[in-house]
């Protein structure tokens, strides 16, 4: 029975964290260009990532969220889309 939660609580997790790196990419690309991952770190005078996107952890993306204000959102506009 626990397992059955555990599922569901994962399934729901990558469901948030997905929706999370689809709207990231997408709003990023449409502000900073294809080259976002460069562009705009340096337009907001941060240091460059040191890892490729793809590969970040569902904490960093929610502190991308927080870093950029092209990205203020409302959490339900990625969750229920």
């Amino acid at each position: 029975m626990e397992t059955e939660y555990m599922k569901e609580a994962y399934g729901l997790l990558f469901e948030i964290e997905t929706g999370l790196i689809e709207y990231i990419e997408q709003t990023m690309e449409e502000t900073y260009g294809i080259g976002w991952q460069i562009q705009a770190p340096a337009t907001m005078k941060y240091k460059p990532y040191s890892k490729h996107f793809d590969s970040f952890y569902y904490h960093e993306l929610i502190s991308m969220l927080r870093a950029y204000p092209v990205l203020l959102i409302s959490p339900k506009t990625f969750i229920y889309n």
